[in-house]
């Protein structure tokens, strides 16, 4: 319903999507690379091209989803553009850094703050495309299928690798770890 009004040129519309995903897009942006200004950068383009274009674009079904892909596209073509010395390989050269609430810290015992501790060192470990991967499935809430659409995947190659993490984070934490990731992200 929104995505129609903001299409037939309604400026509430467009400013109640703007609104609704700016920080979801700059929190995964800013995850993507540390340069702030080039984050808010691509988010500006990312909602300009939506206006310039809204007549064109069709409706998705998903919003959310929509934005994510094409905000990752404007993401890697402006570290493209910032790689011109070598070509640009999209797995080796996009890192991708999970931050943490520490503040959440706080309100746990002694024992779960150790296995925060172990998640987050684990997580550390994990290359960027795993850690890109476990952010979009827990803090996004997209489906396999959209998840791998943005990250140009099968969606069972999606399905197969987060289970993978996650029995890889089973054996090293444990029971409960679920509840951890959840903390965490």
């Amino acid at each position: 319903m929104i995505w129609h009004q903001f299409k037939t040129g309604e400026s509430k519309a467009f400013e109640t999507i703007y609104n609704e995903f700016i920080d979801h897009l700059y929190s995964y942006g800013i995850k993507m690379s540390k340069d702030h200004e080039m984050v808010k950068d691509a988010i500006h383009d990312l909602f300009i091209n939506l206006y310039n274009y809204k007549i064109d674009l069709k409706s998705p079904e998903y919003i959310e989803f929509y934005l994510f892909k094409s905000f990752r596209r404007i993401i890697l073509d402006k570290i493209k553009q910032g790689q011109n010395s070598r070509e640009f390989e999209e797995n080796e050269d996009l890192s991708f850094n999970l931050s943490f609430d520490l503040e959440a810290e706080y309100i746990l015992d002694e024992s779960e703050q150790y296995r925060v501790k172990a998640l987050k060192a684990l997580l550390d470990s994990l290359n960027p495309a795993q850690k890109e991967l476990l952010y979009l499935r827990f803090q996004t809430g997209l489906s396999y299928i959209e998840i791998a659409e943005i990250l140009k995947l099968k969606p069972d190659t999606v399905k197969k690798q987060v289970q993978r993490l996650l029995s890889q984070i089973r054996v090293q934490l444990g029971a409960g770890f679920l509840e951890l990731l959840t903390i965490i992200f």
